[in-house]
């Protein structure tokens, strides 16, 4: 039997973020072997701030045009000096789209 993946998680080496434009081409390229319509989770990730909520929203928009379905804030570079910063950004929690900013920018289910 084959296991279906349900999650694709895109990366590029350690020091570089997969743009929006990567992860469309990305998709492309698996929807040609896929065998059927059925949805699967897409992972994104970056660094957004947590209080600009328009400057978050401009920079996660596009890896949602681009098929994400899932943000994951990056941490990447953090060291222990930085600590108190990242507890900070996670108690913030992560960017959040309203069902009106989703049905605007592209058709996703609820």
């Amino acid at each position: 039997m084959i296991q279906v993946a349900r999650t694709v998680c895109p990366l590029k080496h350690a020091d570089q973020l997969v743009q929006p434009d990567d992860m469309q081409e990305m998709l492309t390229y698996i929807q040609q072997f896929r065998t059927n319509d059925d949805p699967f989770d897409v992972l994104a990730s970056g660094n957004t701030s947590g209080t600009e909520r328009q400057k978050d929203l401009d920079l996660i928009m596009p890896y949602v045009e681009a098929g994400a379905t899932w943000w994951q804030e990056s941490f990447a570079g953090s060291d222990s000096e930085e600590l108190q910063a990242v507890r900070t950004r996670i108690q913030q929690g992560p960017p959040r789209l309203d069902v009106k900013e989703r049905k605007s920018s592209l058709p996703m289910e609820e």
